[in-house]
């Protein structure tokens, strides 16, 4: 059995693929990616609700990680 963040198919499947994408570019540094807003506390609404979420990690931030950040928010919009 596999424990999934929300009760949600699609956004579960865009979760794994920002997890993923952001463990490829900060690696270990990367602590944690974490649900916030309505979708955390029960109040989401699929046809009105944005997902917030917290990315977390460890070490400095460096300007030279932000364009493969921008590159795969890019990816996950399209």
């Amino acid at each position: 059995m596999t424990l999934e963040a929300t009760p949600y198919p699609e956004i579960n499947a865009v979760l794994h693929e920002l997890r993923s994408g952001a463990q490829a570019i900060r690696g270990r540094q990367l602590v944690g990616v974490y649900l916030d807003g309505s979708l955390a506390i029960g109040g989401f609404e699929p046809d009105r609700s944005d997902i917030d979420f917290v990315m977390v990690t460890e070490g400095e931030y460096s300007v030279n990680v932000n364009a493969p950040n921008a590159r795969a928010s890019e990816h996950l919009l399209a």
